[in-house]
């Protein structure tokens, strides 16, 4: 209530500064969950008898350019790995036929 200007400064420096170091860690966060998926090791590989059709995106483009930009069709991806550290992703799953 009494305080000075310097004092309301600095209170709003400390405030601004708690935001900014808490949004910089969540981004941080998420930029290194999504950049350490590993990959499926080589007994995971032979559990999965056929390919999945999954985040096709030449599929999608031919449905049209509102469904492909929609981004709904990336869903199937998602769903089955999410966004995680431990969630493995095998490169021949994704599309059908490659």
């Amino acid at each position: 209530p009494n305080s000075t200007i310097e004092e309301k400064n600095q209170v709003a420096r400390l405030v601004a500064l708690a935001w900014f170091m808490l949004i910089a860690s969540i981004v941080i966060w998420s930029l290194f969950s999504v950049l350490a998926v590993p990959r499926k090791r080589e007994w995971e590989n032979s559990m999965t008898q056929r390919k999945l059709n999954l985040a096709n995106e030449e599929e999608a483009f031919k449905r049209g350019f509102f469904h492909w930009i929609s981004l709904t069709w990336v869903d199937g991806l998602i769903g089955r790995y999410g966004k995680c550290l431990h969630a493995v992703v095998s490169d021949n799953e994704i599309v059908e036929n490659r």
